[in-house]
């Protein structure tokens, strides 16, 4: 199903059952997952990553601000964000850094996200045309341009 192959994941998922599922079915593809369970454990990862699939509520922080860290070090290429979470200022906040995916709606559906984040981040380094659905352009460095107004 996944047209990418070997990608280099962070899994930031505090449920370790999940984590292991998604390691596993990524691993399927030949993806290599480093699982980080909280905020500080992805913070300390050294790494760089093609993408980070990013719980949003985490139990030392929310996965939406570690992706704008994350983004901004250029330590991960593109964000997904499998969560539970209904928060709908959260949600969008998250729409606006990568690919939100319900956790509801399956491993089918998170894999076409982590090859759909992939290849924007991959046509938006190459200087390609704009990606439209994620509104905030990434300079070539990986690094997001700051905005104005609030968040």
């Amino acid at each position: 199903m996944l047209a990418v192959r070997n990608l280099r994941v962070l899994l930031v998922e505090d449920d370790p059952e999940l984590a292991r599922t998604v390691e596993r079915s990524l691993a399927h593809y030949g993806h290599r997952t480093l699982i980080a369970g909280s905020v500080a454990a992805a913070e300390a990862a050294t790494d760089s990553f093609d993408c980070g699939i990013l719980d949003i509520d985490l139990p030392d922080g929310n996965g939406v601000r570690l992706a704008e860290v994350l983004l901004d070090r250029g330590q991960i290429g593109a964000a997904v964000f499998f969560s539970a979470s209904n928060d709908a200022r959260i949600l969008a906040e998250a729409r606006e850094l990568g690919i939100f995916v319900a956790k509801q709606a399956g491993m089918r559906e998170l894999e076409r996200a982590l090859a759909a984040a992939v290849s924007m981040a991959a046509r938006q380094v190459a200087g390609s045309e704009p990606v439209t659905c994620q509104p905030r352009r990434r300079t070539k460095s990986g690094l997001r341009r700051k905005t104005t107004g609030p968040r």
